[in-house]
């Protein structure tokens, strides 16, 4: 009561925005540029342009789940997929085509897996730092 008649009955003001204006937010990051612990710095780490066909295995030997990326040839993360501990996902690609598996937290299990030729048929266990 005492702010209402300090005030003289008049309400106090709002923050208002100003049309045509737009409030400034910080920018918001998406998970797959999250590079954590074990992880390249992002964008250091390219696939190479290949047109011969590989196989590689995906094993994931930890024990929580991951999200499977494949480094593009600008070196962008490309989010394949995700996987439970003891998952396995068996991926035809190109040779020299690499790949990182990231938990939740951004931090990278097992490096950077590069696919071989479709003789070399390669496992990549995924497995705590």
């Amino acid at each position: 009561m005492k702010e209402c008649v300090s005030r003289r009955g008049q309400v106090a003001r709002a923050n208002v925005v100003p049309r045509n204006s737009t409030p400034a937010v910080a920018p918001v990051e998406h998970d797959s540029a999250r590079m954590g612990a074990g992880c390249p710095a992002y964008g250091t780490v390219r696939s190479i342009d290949s047109q011969d066909a590989g196989d590689v295995t995906f094993v994931n030997r930890s024990d929580r789940a991951v999200n499977l990326y494949w480094l593009d040839l600008q070196g962008n993360n490309v989010e394949m997929g995700g996987m439970v501990p003891d998952e396995s996902i068996a991926l035809t690609s190109n040779a020299g085509h690499r790949f990182i598996a990231k938990d939740f937290s951004g931090t990278c299990l097992g490096g950077v897996w590069e696919v071989g030729y479709a003789l070399e048929n390669r496992r990549a266990d995924i497995q705590p730092l």
